[in-house]
């Protein structure tokens, strides 16, 4: 059973110093990290829970104890710089038409192959390749 720490409520946790010239924005509200060891499992928590989310600090922190403070869990919010790498998702609709004596080029076994549609239906493309002196 996990017991939470009365005397250990911090308002912020941070284990480096913090630059005033940064503007430090919210990266994930109650977040959570457990961390086991002997001598110091608080700051190995904090460490994982920053490392794991690319922050910087904690807010709001709560942080739980088993097994005499040798099992540590923290959950809190965590902090950082805005992160300049933006996921973008794009999407193209494009008809393409083929028809029976197209070139076409695919990969076979990692080779790069070249040949000529000689066959088609609505799922399947029947290709021609791999003559010794075909001319295309």
């Amino acid at each position: 059973m996990w017991y939470l720490c009365p005397n250990w409520g911090f308002k912020w946790n941070c284990n480096k110093n913090l630059d005033d010239s940064e503007e430090y924005v919210l990266i994930e509200r109650e977040v959570e990290a457990i961390a086991k060891s002997s001598s110091d499992a608080l700051e190995k928590a904090v460490d994982n829970l920053t490392k794991e989310h690319q922050s910087e600090f904690l807010r709001n922190a709560k942080i739980y104890e088993k097994c005499n403070g040798k099992k540590i869990k923290v959950t809190a919010d965590v902090w950082g710089t805005q992160n300049a790498n933006v996921n973008i998702t794009t999407t193209a609709n494009v008809k393409v038409e083929l028809n029976a004596g197209d070139k076409v080029i695919f990969y076979k076994k990692g080779k790069i192959v070249d040949g000529k549609i000689i066959g088609l239906n609505a799922d399947f493309v029947i290709v021609e390749y791999g003559k010794r002196n075909k001319r295309m």
